[in-house]
């Protein structure tokens, strides 16, 4: 598809420079999707690993150094942060790795335009500032979200820049990119936080790792493409802005969705109990954005090569949910089985309110982790629409839940969102599945069934071990008990997932060879 306005002045697809148009351009390496595939998980795999004990080896240390309250006020900034970043590319990242011919001048012309989007972002963050301190009752957030404003314009720039390594899967280098500025933020942050015992270390580090992260993004995007006349025409940008106009309505309401419960926290409930809810529920995102990425990164470049053949679609979907559930279950039913040890261990005695947050996290981080994928499915499908109503009814229902919830502490809002979670998403995500590619709820269920299983097997003889090991300090507790449900766990799967197993080995055996012939 191709709307360029035929009366306008650029030069047409067909005598533009195949060097430099993205409509010739191809993969370095590879030559099936499956390979494509395996070379972006491996590569996630790494960018993933690295990124999650860095993340979590960081807010360890910040968790010492600075108090819950500090956190709940960071938590209040990202809602509103997070919100407006659903603007920073109009929806257009999507629309970019799905369609298949996109030419220089649109790329042009979107570059300007997410530059554009970012400055005026940052204008709309620094005037609503006012209204924020208003709502959370919190005057010393204006002075944060001053400077967390420059860098919607720190990261306009790279936007395009990082969606078309991911269009043409260039993991190995997003991946690179990722560590770096992980690192970077890690460093700054816990380097201010050592001096100044104060947010700003957050702040700080944020808006360094932003820096790093654009420039880093530029300069090898700029090895895809180089961009042509910097100008902004409607006619170029057109098609992509319809395509984004649902995905821009479902970020936003999506990003309220997931924030809601610190909204209402925030409000009612102030910023100290925001900090013990902000790093338990924190601690339970972070192998959802770390470990699923690993897969659903490279899902949607994949999943969108083969939109048009339902059950080609659906078939990578299952197989891809059945891996992400192989790893997910068992991290979460360790969450659940030693709560106690693990936010200890990791973040201190200051943080105990946090621990029964965390067992109930622990079965929501399971939904959570098998229910995001389904995002890659809608937009595989070209079926932002369907999102965007999705999650305006969620809004509503968690609006009511967390509200009624938030009248017994940060253990009623916890446990009003894993009902909600389990009686209505849930159900919502078996009838979207099935309308979207035939998927029946047996077959789903059918790739979750021996992962969950399995771990709940090796959750149980947990529980039973832990109250003879009571008398242990939290360390030890989790390095022998965690250290046993590892093995147990691993133990199952090479007893009942075999063929599974071996299917993986051969696949990336299979890889490993034809990189090296390609590299030969």
């Amino acid at each position: 598809m191709n709307n360029a306005n035929p009366h306008s002045k650029e030069p047409s697809p067909a005598i533009q420079s195949n060097k430099s148009s993205l409509a010739h351009l191809s993969y370095k390496k590879g030559g099936g999707l499956k390979f494509k595939i395996i070379s972006g998980i491996l590569w996630n795999t790494v960018n993933s690993g690295a990124s999650f004990i860095i993340t979590i080896g960081t807010v360890a240390v910040l968790a010492r150094l600075l108090k819950p309250e500090d956190f709940g006020m960071f938590a209040m900034i990202t809602v509103v942060i997070g919100i407006m970043e659903s603007f920073s590319d109009m929806g257009i990242s999507a629309a970019v790795i799905s369609y298949k011919d996109i030419r220089d001048y649109e790329l042009s012309s979107l570059l300007v335009f997410n530059i554009v989007v970012g400055v005026f972002l940052a204008v709309l963050l620094a005037a609503a500032s006012p209204l924020v301190v208003f709502y959370y009752k919190e005057p010393r957030l204006s002075m944060y979200l001053y400077l967390l404003a420059l860098n919607f314009i720190i990261t306009s720039p790279a936007i395009i820049f990082n969606v078309l390594m991911k269009k043409h899967m260039q993991f190995k280098i997003l991946s690179r990119i990722n560590i770096i500025a992980t690192v970077i933020y890690g460093v700054t942050a816990i380097a201010y936080a050592w001096f100044t015992r104060n947010i700003i270390s957050l702040v700080v580090g944020t808006l360094l790792q932003s820096v790093v992260s654009t420039v880093l993004n530029i300069y090898y995007g700029l090895r895809l493409w180089k961009p042509g006349i910097m100008e902004i025409r409607y006619a170029h940008i057109k098609r992509f802005l319809s395509f984004g106009l649902f995905q821009i309505g479902e970020r936003i309401i999506n990003r309220i969705n997931w924030n809601i419960d610190y909204l209402i926290i925030g409000r009612f409930l102030g910023a100290q109990s925001l900090g013990f809810y902000y790093l338990a529920y924190n601690l339970m995102l972070k192998p959802i954005q770390k470990i699923n990425p690993i897969i659903t990164g490279v899902a949607f470049p994949a999943l969108s090569e083969i939109q048009e053949n339902t059950e080609q679609l659906k078939r990578y979907f299952l197989k891809m949910i059945r891996y992400i559930i192989t790893v997910m279950a068992p991290i979460y039913l360790l969450f659940f089985v030693i709560p106690g040890p693990v936010i200890l261990v990791l973040y201190g005695d200051e943080w105990m309110l946090s621990v029964p947050v965390l067992g109930v996290f622990a079965f929501l981080g399971i939904l959570y982790s098998i229910g995001n994928p389904m995002g890659n499915l809608i937009l595989a499908k070209g079926r932002a629409d369907i999102g965007f109503w999705m999650n305006v009814g969620q809004t509503l229902f968690l609006l009511t839940a967390n509200y009624i919830g938030s009248k017994w502490g940060i253990m009623g809002v916890a446990v009003s969102t894993l009902a909600v979670t389990l009686c209505i998403f849930v159900p919502v995500g078996f009838f979207v599945r099935y309308y979207l590619v035939k998927m029946t709820v047996s077959e789903y269920l059918e790739q979750l069934k021996k992962p969950i299983l399995l771990s709940f097997a090796a959750g149980g003889v947990i529980v039973f071990l832990k109250k003879f090991l009571i008398v242990l300090s939290p360390f030890s507790q989790l390095v022998l008990l965690g250290g046993l449900f590892v093995i147990i766990y691993g133990v199952l799967l090479i007893i009942f997932e075999k063929e599974e197993i071996r299917f993986l080995l051969k696949t990336i055996k299979e890889y490993g060879k034809r990189e090296k012939i390609t590299q030969e």
